[in-house]
């Protein structure tokens, strides 16, 4: 496909060399059935109008297949344009999400959904993909177990899709339509002129309305669990289990947009990817996850494994000379390690390329392995989805063997996991990005639900990982409950439950 730009619009020509769309305002040009339609409309401009200039150029677009993209650069593009843009329209349109790398050198927020599917399955069959054109991945941790009735609208298996107006990293808005679903037009139109009318001057901000704490893992079947997990070691069924919990709320009220926390959890977890999903009303997912599952470009790869954890209590020096001495965290992560380099080399891989480092986070640290290989040259999307199937889940936050590992859990785990610990990014023309969706929470209607794991070998105690749960569910709690680091540990190893007053006062952020 080559790309032109014709009075200040980029109009993209077919295989056939045949006029794919046309300008702005210009006389509708049939489009052929099977062709992809990139057009940029020109001038620079307020994503308001922006969102006006995206439903002016549908209007001249016709077809029944192929995708259509139009692209418009807009002016606001300060440090959270994109997220303020996500939180703005939440008022008016029930199906979001925002992703942000962990350098930041991808963020997009995206609004309605032009393209969807409920198994990642579904990536392999999606096709070359239309120039710029990427496709987001939320998947579940574990598709064979049934979804709970809080996961039920994540799809049997996460979800696949692309979104009706994103807003991506460079100040571009992206309208995608999917010519092949019916009514294509009158669903596109009718997201616009929705974002165009509910666009929203003020930011909601985040004020807890917290009543207390509800039933969640109690510390006696934390430490049952593990006894069960460790009779699998002496059996030889398994090297390493990683057990979850989770920590629940319920509100006096339904909260304020669950998306107004993403700022405030990167201010406390600078260094992670920022992730959130909202597949319809009330229901949210997000997190700050500080470990990437791979990064692909052309043929490259590369990845981490993050794996072993100790508190930082005061002293961070220490807490970096324990963990490098700890026989315990270096076999759990040398057994992360050597399982990741496996999944490569069934993608591909001839070798492998590593450096150890330490992973510093407000309350912890974690050793780290970073591993780069090269892969057979396959397409991108073929690659990305041989990788997805490979690695998913980690040893990191499953266990050794998988499929021990996965069985036990959903015995001894009484929640499913839903999209906790899955695989969430993209697939895109040049690149592909996910990452692991751990230290995340889910927002249903007025109770919240924070997760956290923690990885069980022989050598393990039951309150050590306790602790250390608790210790990756500080900065929910914090913001959730409105309560110091110290305040939200002490509730979190707590099996007593809490009553948290909520405060009526909040600043704009």
């Amino acid at each position: 496909m080559s790309i032109g730009e014709v009075g200040g619009v980029v109009v993209g020509r077919g295989p056939q060399g045949g006029l794919m769309c046309n300008g702005m305002g210009g006389a509708e040009v049939e489009v052929g059935d099977g062709e992809d339609v990139v057009q940029r409309i020109g001038g620079v401009c307020g994503v308001n109008e922006g969102l006006r200039k995206l439903l002016d150029g549908l209007r001249g677009c016709r077809g029944n297949s192929g995708w259509l993209r139009l692209e418009v650069e807009v002016s606001e593009s300060g440090p959270q344009s994109i997220l303020d843009f996500v939180r703005r329209l939440g008022s008016c349109c029930q199906e979001r999400f925002y992703y942000r790398s962990r350098e930041g050198g991808v963020e997009v927020g995206g609004l309605g959904f032009a393209w969807k599917r409920e198994s990642l399955d579904s990536l392999s069959k999606v096709g070359e993909l239309c120039k710029g054109l990427r496709v987001y991945v939320a998947g579940k941790f574990d598709s064979e177990r049934p979804a709970g009735s809080e996961w039920e609208d994540f799809g049997a298996d996460g979800l696949v899709f692309v979104p009706v107006v994103e807003y991506r990293e460079g100040g571009v808005l992206v309208l995608n339509v999917d010519r092949s679903q019916s009514r294509w037009r009158e669903h596109s139109e009718g997201t616009l002129r929705q974002l165009i009318t509910g666009h929203a001057d003020d930011l909601v901000s985040w004020n807890a309305p917290l009543s207390h704490q509800s039933q969640g893992s109690k510390s006696g079947d934390w430490a049952r669990s593990i006894k069960s997990i460790k009779d699998k070691f002496q059996a030889g069924e398994s090297s390493k289990i990683v057990l979850a919990r989770t920590f629940n709320f319920e509100c006096e009220r339904t909260p304020p947009d669950p998306f107004s926390l993403l700022p405030l959890l990167h201010e406390l977890t600078p260094n992670g990817f920022l992730f959130g999903l909202q597949p319809m009303k009330d229901k949210v997912f997000l997190g700050c996850s500080p470990e990437q599952l791979f990064y692909l470009e052309s043929f490259e790869v590369l990845t981490e494994s993050l794996a072993g954890t100790c508190a930082v209590d005061g002293n961070r020096k220490e807490a970096v000379e324990y963990i490098l001495s700890s026989k315990k965290d270096r076999y759990e992560q040398g057994l992360v390690t050597q399982h990741i380099i496996s999944s490569l080399k069934q993608c591909g891989a001839r070798s492998v390329d590593g450096t150890h480092d330490i992973v510093h986070l407000p309350h912890l640290v974690h050793l780290r392995t970073k591993l780069s290989a090269s892969l057979t040259e396959r397409s991108l999307l073929d690659n990305a989805t041989r990788l997805l199937q490979a690695m998913n889940p980690t040893p990191a936050v499953c266990g050794l063997p998988t499929s021990v590992a996965k069985s036990s859990l959903s015995d001894l785990e009484p929640f499913d996991r839903g999209l906790y610990s899955g695989p969430f990014g993209y697939v895109g023309e040049n690149s592909s990005e996910f990452c692991v969706s751990i230290r995340s929470a889910l927002f249903v209607g007025q109770r919240m639900i924070v997760y956290a794991g923690a990885g069980i070998v022989p050598t393990s105690d039951p309150e050590q990982e306790w602790h250390e749960t608790a210790l990756k569910m500080i900065p929910f709690l914090q913001l959730l409950g409105e309560m110091d680091a110290e305040q939200a540990f002490e509730a979190a190893c707590s099996d007593i439950p809490v009553h948290f007053m909520s405060t009526d006062t909040a600043s704009d952020d």
